[in-house]
């Protein structure tokens, strides 16, 4: 509710969510919330083509999808119409574990950190916002920062929306 209240008080055009698994929060319910409005949503999507990365492509709930190489589905869409991480105002991401320093705990592929490096290489590019969503009991006391992490700027659980 906290973050639906959020995007309604700011002018977001494009934001990534994420199809939810193994207990995930699901951030599905932003796509039905009334008061999130002119919003498009993207999923993420694995390129074929390795040194391409992390691409994402505009989701609706009548989205045609189909599995990736780890059967997670994703938008079949064109070439073309894909987004890369700063062409997006806000990213929500699924995770493992986080830490009151903004530091995530992904699932280990590395695919957002990578997605994300414009945030390292540009100074003062904030662009995209990325908001981490979790359960409460997911918090960890530290978790180790590698040069290569690119932390959270907000986390969202069943408490409320927490800014780093």
């Amino acid at each position: 509710k906290a973050l639906a209240k959020f995007f309604s008080l700011k002018s977001y055009s494009k934001i990534a969510l994420y199809l939810p698994s193994d207990g995930e929060i699901s951030p599905l319910p932003l796509l039905h919330n009334k008061i999130v409005k002119n919003i498009n949503f993207y999923l993420p999507i694995l390129s074929k083509l390795a040194f391409q990365g992390l691409k994402f492509g505009v989701y609706h709930p009548n989205s045609i999808l189909a599995p990736n190489k780890f059967s997670i589905n994703e938008p079949v869409v064109h070439n073309k119409t894909l987004k890369s991480a700063e062409q997006l105002d806000v990213i929500l991401l699924p995770l493992v574990a986080f830490d009151a320093q903004g530091n995530r705990m992904g699932m280990g592929g590395g695919y957002y950190d990578r997605a994300l490096q414009i945030r390292k290489t540009r100074e003062g590019w904030r662009k995209p916002l990325l908001i981490g969503l979790a359960h409460d009991v997911q918090q960890s006391q530290l978790i180790e920062n590698n040069a290569w992490d690119i932390p959270l700027d907000a986390i969202a659980t069943e408490s409320g929306l927490v800014w780093f």
